[in-house]
């Protein structure tokens, strides 16, 4: 169950692996040490995945571990 939408700001917890593909090949993955804070690219429903901005970089993300910010 995807709980963002596209263009929504997100947080993703510290040690949240995000995996970045070419072609359907895994090219690198990264476990950033602290939380970060990304932008939702695209919400893949059926796939259980989210595809994030962040530094710059597209990179696919387990949904369970996408948490949308909050406005206050």
């Amino acid at each position: 169950m995807v709980k963002v939408n596209k263009g929504d700001l997100a947080y993703i917890p510290s040690n949240t692996r995000l995996s970045m593909f070419h072609n359907g090949v895994l090219k690198k993955f990264i476990e950033p040490e602290n939380p970060i804070h990304v932008l939702v690219a695209e919400a893949e429903g059926a796939l259980d995945r989210v595809i994030v901005l962040y530094e710059g970089n597209y990179w696919r993300v387990n949904s369970r571990n996408v948490y949308q910010l909050e406005d206050k």
